[in-house]
This record gives structure tokens, C-alpha cells and sequence, in this order.
């Protein structure tokens, strides 16, 4: 139990020095409006979908490196946080130049059994890692319900999609957006009316939009991907 405990504390320090470091990293953006950050210690369902967000670039961070400890904390994160699939409204906006954009190998998708499977073969014969991956999947509940909703989704190069999402009014709202890295994505929402109500539009392809609807009903969330490769993205709300 020692030894779990000990490295369980690794894993810990580890994920939390890769988020101070994306946290602090210099941007070309900073000067620009930053995006609003959600208030995660005052609700717990937009901490819960802005937790997703968090394990989607952990989940990038092991892959790129190829290091294990940031998909244990990834599928950590997805035990602790079940996640509803909503049927967005979704249309698709595809730029005549896409047909000569670049093409990529696929971007790995956010999902807890694959996150797992990676770590597993990424821990090789570390009886350690071996035994803290075990016990996550022993902690799995099947038919998890309810929690933040979450997509898998792909901007192709140029290209826009919209999302329609209904929220409650009077209650904060988030609509959050982490891409795979390889270009930039702009975000806006509109109201009904096509009133522009918030945006994140800086340089990278992380966007946290969040506003108070006035009332409850659809919004219209706005993703453009303005770079020459297609982008696959996770979308988490509250």
C-alpha cells in the first residue's frame, strides 16, 4: 500500500507541474482580451466540464511524449467525472480550399477505455504503473449517467462548424472547445436573434466560451478552424 501511495504522489506532482507549466507558458495571444476562465470553485458542473477539458490536453500531452503518468491522470479524471452524450445540433461549413489542405494521421479520441489501453502498453513492466492503472479500471462503474456533456468532433482545414445547445437562463453557461494542437480555432456564440454574446478568439485552439443566458433556450456556438490541416477537437458543457 506504501508503494502505491508513493507513487500515486508522483503521478500527482507530475501532472501538476505539466499544468503550471501550460498555465504560465508565454503566449503571442497575451496581449490580446483573455478569455473568460470558468469559476470552477463555485460550480461544481462547470468544474466538472472544464475537468473533461483538462483531461483532453493531458491526454495530448502523454501522447506527444509518449509518457504514461498524463493519461493515468486523464482516465483519473474521466472515473471521477461521468460525462453525458448529448445529441448536439450540428452543420457544417467546408471551405472550397479545403479540398488542397494538408492531411494528418488521425488524432486520438477522448475516451476512458482507450486512454487505459495506451497507458497499459506505455508502463511496459513497471509493476507500479501496472497496479495504479489496475485499480482505476476496478473503480469503473458501468452505465455512469448524467455529468457534463462531451463530443469528439474534427474542423477540417478552413472550415466552420455550429453547434446548437440549449441552456437554462439565469445560470452560468460554458461551452469549452480543446482541439489536438495543430492549428488555431476561433469561437463565438450568438443568441436566436444573432446577437454576438461572448468569443474567444486568440491563438491557440483551446476556447472557453461563458456567459449568463437571459433566458433558456438554443445558442449557437461557432468554431472556425483557420488553419491548412483539419483539427480534431473535444466540446464540453455544463
Amino acid at each position: 500500500m506504501d508503494t502505491l501511495d508513493s507513487s500515486t504522489r508522483r503521478l500527482l506532482g507530475l501532472c501538476l507541474a505539466i499544468t503550471l507549466t501550460m498555465a504560465f507558458a508565454p503566449s503571442p495571444a497575451a496581449a490580446q482580451e483573455q478569455a473568460p476562465k470558468p469559476d470552477v470553485a463555485a460550480n461544481p458542473e462547470m468544474a466538472a466540464a472544464h475537468d473533461i477539458a483538462l483531461a483532453r490536453e493531458l491526454m495530448l500531452y502523454g501522447h506527444r511524449t509518449g509518457t504514461v503518468e498524463p493519461l493515468i491522470a486523464a482516465a483519473r479524471i474521466m472515473i471521477e467525472t461521468p460525462v453525458s452524450d448529448p445529441e448536439y445540433e450540428r452543420r457544417e461549413e467546408v471551405a472550397e480550399a479545403e479540398s488542397a489542405a494538408e492531411d494528418k494521421e488521425g488524432a486520438p479520441k477522448l475516451g476512458l477505455l482507450q486512454l487505459l489501453a495506451t497507458a497499459r502498453e506505455l508502463a511496459g513492466d513497471d509493476a507500479n504503473l501496472l497496479a495504479v492503472i489496475d485499480g482505476l479500471e476496478a473503480s469503473m462503474t458501468k452505465d455512469r449517467v448524467g455529468g457534463p456533456g462531451m463530443a469528439n468532433d474534427r474542423v477540417e482545414a478552413y472550415s466552420t462548424i455550429w453547434y446548437e445547445v440549449a441552456f437554462h437562463g439565469g445560470r452560468t453557461a460554458l461551452f469549452e472547445v480543446v482541439g489536438d494542437g495543430d492549428t488555431d480555432l476561433d469561437c463565438w456564440v450568438y443568441d436566436e436573434y444573432e446577437n454576438l454574446i461572448t468569443s474567444d478568439t486568440d491563438y491557440t485552439d483551446h476556447c472557453v466560451l461563458m456567459w449568463t443566458p437571459a433566458r433558456t433556450g438554443a445558442y449557437y456556438v461557432k468554431i472556425h478552424n483557420l488553419g491548412n490541416v483539419w483539427n480534431g477537437i473535444v466540446v464540453t458543457t455544463n
